[in-house]
């Protein structure tokens, strides 16, 4: 399990299987992250809040539209699971 206030305060990301954005005012999910082909360990806002990271067990980082919930590109190669991901603030 993972969770992560954007840098607003106004959503929360969390992880537990899939990846889904909840409004911190509402507490309803706002979006909910499809595409990986096993359980999803690791996620990240982008420093904008825009985009999203996410890293799986299926050796898979993936890179989100936040607002729409679109894949932009996945990146492929790892042969095990990925357990964390992040943004460099610069």
């Amino acid at each position: 399990l993972f969770a992560m206030f954007s840098r607003h305060g106004r959503e929360v990301l969390t992880t537990s299987g899939t990846t889904k954005i909840w409004g911190t005012e509402t507490g309803a999910c706002l979006r909910t992250f499809a595409g990986h082909g096993s359980t999803v360990r690791s996620a990240a806002f982008g420093r904008d809040g825009q985009e999203v990271l996410t890293a799986a067990d299926d050796g898979h980082v993936r890179l989100w539209n936040s607002a729409s919930g679109d894949c932009l590109r996945t990146f492929e190669g790892h042969h095990e699971q990925i357990n964390s991901v992040a943004f460099s603030v610069n």
